[in-house]
């Protein structure tokens, strides 16, 4: 015969090994899995809302306001001149909605 039914092709040492290394891994990954699952978002339309900013611009009645670093068209129900310090309140597609800031 080219195998024998009664020994291992491994040494159970390195199987054991193998089996616990492989364990490890695997709960690190899932414990990382549950951390990321917890972090609060930071991007999209949830991560925006609430962040604040500055109106730059104001020509007619759009507004253009920079936030966490970027430069945004918004709508504001109470007229606001560049230079006012904003919150942003909602979002409808790539426009902003905000309010002053006192």
């Amino acid at each position: 015969m080219l195998t024998d039914p009664t020994t291992v092709p491994f040494p159970l040492p390195l199987v054991l090994i193998i089996s616990v290394v492989f364990i490890v891994f695997l709960i690190a990954a899932v414990i990382l899995a549950i951390e990321a699952h917890k972090k609060k978002i930071v991007s999209g339309e949830e991560g925006i809302i609430g962040k604040e900013g500055v109106v730059m611009r104001v020509i007619d009645k759009q507004l253009f306001v920079r936030v966490e670093g970027e430069l945004w068209e918004a709508t504001s129900t109470s007229p606001l001149k560049p230079g006012t310090p904003i919150r942003v309140t909602g979002i409808h597609g790539l426009i902003l909605k905000i309010k002053g800031i006192e």
